[in-house]
């Protein structure tokens, strides 16, 4: 398994991370968004974007989709 450590941006206009998470780069993608682990989260009244609710409402290791669009490489790759 390669993981990336990424930032997950709020969807506004702000553009600020709301969290951290890794995402597993061996698995296969799909074209619209990445399976995220949450592994930090700095905002807990952001959206969520794969269902109903805020960050706050998801704990640390739990999966979370978010938009490619959404998301940058924050670290290095964690075997």
């Amino acid at each position: 398994m390669i993981r990336s450590r990424l930032a997950l941006i709020s969807r506004n206009l702000r553009r600020k991370a709301v969290a951290c998470a890794y995402v597993d780069r061996a698995k296969a993608p799909n074209d619209e968004d990445y399976d995220c682990m949450i592994n930090e989260i700095m905002d807990s009244n952001a959206m969520l974007c794969d269902r109903d609710g805020v960050l706050g409402d998801v704990s640390k290791g739990a999966m979370i989709k978010w938009p490619k669009a959404y998301v940058t490489d924050v670290g290095e790759p964690l075997n």
